[in-house]
């Protein structure tokens, strides 16, 4: 066997290591080992899932076909690669067209070209296939090397979409330290190499404008000096282009990972924090989003850049006619610049602030606004939004006139006028020549032109800073699973075992309260598999709330709840949620503006096997959707939602039972899923419901 292939005994040694090769991690840990004897895809994943959560990484499962094998080659690492009929496991750091990186079983890098790989990921496909391949290609003359293209390509034409296994992907967290997911973009590096190339740059451009002055006042050597000209300036072209190229790439990367921290971020909110804002708080959000990624360092390099502008100035300035006198008078411009910045800063501010809201208040108004026809008075109508945009046009008007400030007075303009009477004492004397006027004149047209790229860079950079104190919360949030205990690595096997010896769920002393208003108070409570109960209740009485402590989408204040004798943070979020399924009611429940078998399947695998589907059709009639199915054109590729095939109350609540009835959990939990179901709909349903349901929680009005 070759020394990079890893067996699967000795996979929880060579996880460790691999992490901290690649730097995703600095210590080695201590992982449970695969148990080789009962491997296969549903226990390897399993295993993988519950080691990266122990090693603080994320991981990534993505089904490869013989097309895409090749591209997920060259740009999975780092990853996970088992071999087919458990030969083993490749642990590939990265690679290119022609070779790849792999950690051999001496925990060392090795190179391995790109065809080997391939050929032990998809021999088993190819061999079959390629004695008839070879026949033909005989037949037809073909040899050399354009029969390895026939074949090639014959190949993948025969086995186009055939599954060739899976790749697991290992990636940071999203919500680990952001310094350290920039290091492994090489920020640190990247950044530098700007700063220098921007700078030679600069400096380039400089001395071309030295250059230009010495010949205009020294006639000697007017053509050798021409050339030297043309030379800084060529050489300054590239280096500029570099620059813009690095920042370019820069920002890419940046903005990328910054998004995949607040989407994460998003995710890690909890239901009430998501409850307790509405749809034109999140409109906001995600405009605050997008225009943060757009500006947030672009902006900084363009005030990086002004600001090397204007310390070049006051260089310039000091060699001038007006020596460092007339430098320490832009340094002091500069003072008054940054002081009326800052109160230009607290108006924009408030500004954005009341932009924002007015973007939330009329989101909000526009999903309500049959409602507000309907009971409103009509006079009453736009009081709101007429004081709103009083108060605008007010804070409009107040940053305006900072703005007129900014640009004028502290701007170029302003900047040119003080200079110029800052020039006015050495102009009075005979000490003044030629050479030294053109070289202040010169300084003071370069710190005019950095202090309107300043102007416009602060303007953007104060508004990305307001933005992110208002999405900074988001940021903070994707951090919160990092501070949840790792679970535990609980195998199907064991799970069967505790089926037999366990409740399926219990709940002891289980209180919680909201709004200083006690919801729950010492509940105890005990399912046992294949046990079915109906809790019923008047409104208001903390139904719901059970249900959300049980589904873990709420956390109790105390009280235990332990699903087959286990913990919730022994199981952890994902695994707990995979057993214990909930319909939530109907408003807060919702079909998505995507395909009807999204909508029933997004809790399962994506995209669904030919079985997914078959079971999921099955289902739907068994609920009564069959004559809505039969009625669409698309089937269950039909798109519904806001944007699609509209579906009514009923079918509405009939689409959010199935979408929990597919995803197979031991314990489901339905929330007035029947309220708006006829007697003869709900008793079919129900049927349904009991027959496909394992422990069951049925909640209902009495």
């Amino acid at each position: 066997m070759q020394h990079y292939i890893w067996h699967a005994s000795a996979l929880h040694q060579a996880l460790p290591a691999f992490l901290k090769r690649v730097g995703y991690s600095s210590e080695l840990g201590i992982l449970s080992p695969l148990d080789s004897k009962t491997l296969n895809s549903d226990a390897l994943s399993l295993w993988l899932t519950n080691s990266a959560a122990q090693l603080d990484v994320g991981i990534q499962g993505v089904a490869i076909n013989y097309l895409t094998l090749e591209q997920v080659l060259e740009d999975a690492g780092p990853a996970i690669l088992p071999l087919p009929n458990e030969a083993g496991f490749l642990l590939l750091l990265g690679g290119n067209r022609k070779t790849l990186r792999l950690m051999d079983t001496h925990q060392t890098i090795c190179k391995v070209a790109v065809e080997t790989v391939r050929h032990m990921l998809a021999g088993h496909l190819e061999t079959p296939l390629r004695p008839t391949l070879n026949k033909t290609l005989s037949q037809l003359s073909i040899t050399g090397k354009r029969y390895d293209k026939a074949m090639r390509a014959m190949l993948r034409q025969q086995l186009s979409s055939a599954p060739v296994g899976h790749c697991y992907l290992l990636r940071l967290l999203p919500g680990d330290s952001f310094w350290k997911q920039l290091c492994l973009i090489r920020f640190p590096s990247r950044v530098s190499a700007f700063v220098l190339s921007m700078l030679a740059a600069q400096l380039l451009a400089l001395m071309g404008w030295v250059v230009i002055g010495e010949t205009i006042f020294h006639t000697t050597g007017f053509h050798g000096m021409l050339h030297l000209w043309a030379l800084l300036l060529l050489t300054a072209v590239p280096l500029q282009m570099l620059s813009i190229r690095i920042k370019d790439s820069i920002s890419l990367d940046f903005g990328c990972l910054l998004r995949k921290r607040l989407l994460d971020g998003v995710l890690q909110l909890k239901s009430a924090e998501v409850r307790d804002q509405g749809s034109g708080s999140f409109l906001g959000q995600v405009m605050n989003i997008e225009f943060l990624e757009g500006q947030c360092l672009s902006m900084v390099f363009v005030t990086f850049m002004a600001l090397l502008q204007l310390l070049l100035a006051v260089g310039v300035l000091a060699m001038g006619v007006g020596g460092w006198v007339h430098a320490s008078l832009l340094l002091a411009f500069l003072a008054v610049f940054f002081w009326l910045a800052i109160q230009h800063f607290s108006r924009m501010k408030a500004w954005i602030l009341h932009a924002r809201k007015l973007s939330f208040d009329l989101t909000e108004n526009m999903v309500g606004h049959r409602t507000r026809l309907a009971q409103q008075h009509p006079d009453a109508l736009h009081t709101d939004e007429d004081a709103l945009l009083a108060h605008y046009s007010k804070l409009s008007e107040l940053l305006d006139r900072s703005e007129a400030i900014m640009r004028s007075l502290v701007g170029r303009r302003g900047w040119l006028v003080v200079g110029c009477i800052g020039l006015y004492p050495a102009l009075t004397t005979s000490q003044a020549d030629i050479q030294s006027l053109t070289i202040s004149i010169g300084g003071m047209l370069l710190a005019a032109l950095s202090l309107d790229q300043l102007t416009q860079s602060f303007r953007h950079s104060m508004a990305a800073w307001v933005v992110w104190e208002q999405i900074h919360y988001i940021y903070q949030s994707s951090s919160r699973r990092l501070q949840q205990p790792s679970p535990r690595l609980i195998t199907s096997t064991e799970i069967e075992q505790r089926e037999k010896n366990h409740p399926m769920l219990t709940t002891q002393g289980l209180s919680f309260a909201y709004s200083h208003r006690q919801i729950l108070d010492d509940c105890n409570l005990r399912i046992d598999a294949h046990q079915h109960l109906l809790l019923e209740g008047d409104s208001g009485g903390g139904k719901s709330t059970l249900a959300a402590l049980l589904a873990g989408l709420q956390h109790s204040e105390a009280g235990s709840i332990q699903l087959l004798g286990l913990s919730y943070a022994q199981w952890g979020d994902d695994h707990w949620r995979k057993q214990v399924v909930i319909a939530p009611q109907f408003q807060e429940n919702h079909v998505l503006s995507a395909t009807f078998a999204f909508n029933l399947l997004m809790g399962r695998q994506w995209p669904p096997s030919r079985e997914d589907l078959i079971e999921a059709d099955k289902i739907c009639r068994n609920l009564h959707l069959g004559d809505l199915l039969d009625s669409m054109p698309a089937g269950m590729q039909q798109m519904v939602g806001e944007s699609g095939w509209r579906l009514s109350h009923g079918e509405r609540s009939r689409l959010f039972i199935a979408r929990t009835l597919l995803q197979r959990a031991r314990l489901i939990i339905l929330d007035e899923s029947f309220a708006a179901l006829d007697p003869e709909t709900l008793k079919i349903a129900l049927q349904c419901v009991l027959k496909r349901s394992n422990a069951l929680l049925l909640i209902a009005h009495p």
